[in-house]
């Protein structure tokens, strides 16, 4: 069994020299102290917390933290197209997706390579969904088997995912 706790080391006046630290600790070892990549921002207002209101409330800030960053881990991108005859529809792929966060040379292999696929007209498997004013989907969803797709390749969009525990 693994515990975990949240620690922070700093200059009490220099609020933004304070590191936040994940410790896990085993029931029977050493522990294993892993420093969390907060902002500047982010890290002073850490220090401050703790200088004003104490080791628990900057503790509770910690970890909100550090929930919203595994929340971004979990955050992945494709690309889409817009349809070129009905334009409330798109077109994407769930198979070639990066984390949100990924260097632009991958987030580029992946556009390419997707508009790629469709600029050479193949035929595929998708689901439409009916979109919103903002392209968020509404409605039924119905799956369409394989016909030609007219997708406008100069409009893309950036498609989110989320992974699903």
């Amino acid at each position: 069994m693994i515990s975990i706790k949240y620690t922070c080391r700093g200059y009490r006046y220099a609020p933004e020299s304070f590191r936040a630290y994940k410790v896990l600790i085993p029931t029977n070892g050493q522990p294993e102290y892993t420093e969390l990549p907060f902002t500047a921002e982010q890290r002073t207002e850490i220090g401050n917390t703790y200088i004003c209101k104490g080791e628990a409330a900057a503790t509770a800030l910690m970890k909100r933290l550090d929930r919203v960053l595994q929340r971004k881990q979990r955050l992945f991108i494709t690309y889409g197209f817009m349809d070129a005859s009905n334009p409330s529809q798109y077109h994407y792929t769930r198979q070639l997706y990066c984390k949100s966060d990924a260097p632009l040379k991958e987030r580029g292999r992946i556009y390419l390579e997707f508009k790629d696929y469709l600029a050479r007209g193949s035929e595929v498997t998708l689901t439409e969904y009916t979109l919103d004013e903002h392209y968020c989907p509404v409605g039924q969803k119905k799956t369409v088997d394989c016909y030609q797709v007219n997708a406008d390749l100069a409009k893309p969009i950036l498609v989110y995912l989320r992974l699903i525990d």
